[in-house]
């Protein structure tokens, strides 16, 4: 579905190594556009369909480092691909995640660590009327809880199942924050945009 999407924030990676560990709790929120892969007159429809997302927003983090707390806050956009059975019902896959400004890091990692971090997110989202799952795919990075062959709940576009993902937080699905003429499309359209809110843990 449309999001996450999202979000986000999250990370697992091809980021470059680092000796300090960190760990904290993080959100992301922003507005995710949703596309039919079928008919792009549709956002999302109100039963059934697949299609793309454009998630634009923030991923705030609190962390700690070296004992003391940090705090990161990064603008970054991500795309992917929807599945979904019943408007807010569904699932979302990320395909690619790129930070595009680093507004605060008192963590000094810098903009090129944060933006590895991103480039390296595989995520995914399970919902149930709005209300989901977030799940990521480095167990090493986010040893949460593990959730074994979840992968089969996110096919990609062929149908194929993804890697297994781990339960790193919760995400949802409401209103979005852009004009209404996002929400606008044919009488069985459920929405075009989604604002996308999620939490999670991590430790990296």
């Amino acid at each position: 579905m449309g999001a996450a999407v999202a979000l986000l924030a999250a990370a697992a990676l091809a980021a470059p190594a680092q000796a300090t560990p960190i760990k904290g709790t993080c959100v992301f929120t922003g507005d995710a556009k949703v596309t039919d892969k079928d008919n792009t007159a549709y956002g999302m429809k109100l039963s059934g369909g697949r299609g793309s997302y454009r998630f634009s927003g923030t991923v705030s983090c609190t962390v700690m480092v070296k004992g003391a707390p940090a705090v990161v806050i990064l603008d970054f956009v991500s795309e992917g691909h929807y599945h979904n059975l019943l408007c807010g019902t569904g699932n979302v896959v990320s395909q690619t995640n790129t930070l595009e400004w680093v507004v605060a890091d008192t963590a000094r990692k810098g903009s090129e660590f944060w933006a590895g971090l991103l480039a390296g997110l595989d995520f995914s989202a399970q919902f149930v009327g709005t209300k989901g799952i977030f799940f990521i795919n480095q167990a090493d990075s986010f040893p949460l809880i593990k959730a074994n062959n979840v992968g089969t709940l996110f096919p990609d576009d062929k149908g194929t199942p993804v890697a297994d993902h781990d339960i790193a937080g919760t995400i949802s699905l409401e209103p979005p924050l852009q004009k209404p003429p996002l929400l606008l499309g044919p009488l069985d359209n459920c929405a075009k945009a989604f604002f996308v809110h999620a939490a999670f843990k991590v430790d990296l």
